[in-house]
């Protein structure tokens, strides 16, 4: 049984990884003020979790079963294009919060 300083030890390496998943994927860019990263720490990990949750249920070969060959590759198409234009979006609200590396 693990005890409670492993269990916040364990918590912070899962937040940090979540952290570092998510400045990966925005690469060059990085927040650009102490609320910015306050809010990347606190946001980072339901997005890594929501996202893979999301991408899972909806990508599950048993839920496009019934389409056929072809009507799953253009289900996974146009679910993939949405889920990149969601980011997308995202991400040009964000743009003013953000700063490049070594700028």
């Amino acid at each position: 049984m693990r005890t409670r300083s492993q269990n916040i030890v364990l918590a912070i390496g899962i937040v940090l990884v979540a952290v570092v998943v998510v400045l990966a994927g925005i690469y060059p860019y990085r927040p650009d003020s102490l609320l910015g990263w306050v809010v990347l720490i606190g946001l980072a990990l339901p997005l890594v979790l929501v996202l893979e949750y999301g991408g899972e249920k909806i990508l599950n070969p048993e839920f496009a079963a019934h389409l056929g060959r072809y009507g799953r590759i253009a289900y996974g198409v146009v679910v993939l294009a949405v889920m990149l234009g969601l980011v997308l979006a995202g991400f040009q609200f964000l743009q003013p919060y953000l700063e490049r590396w070594g700028s």
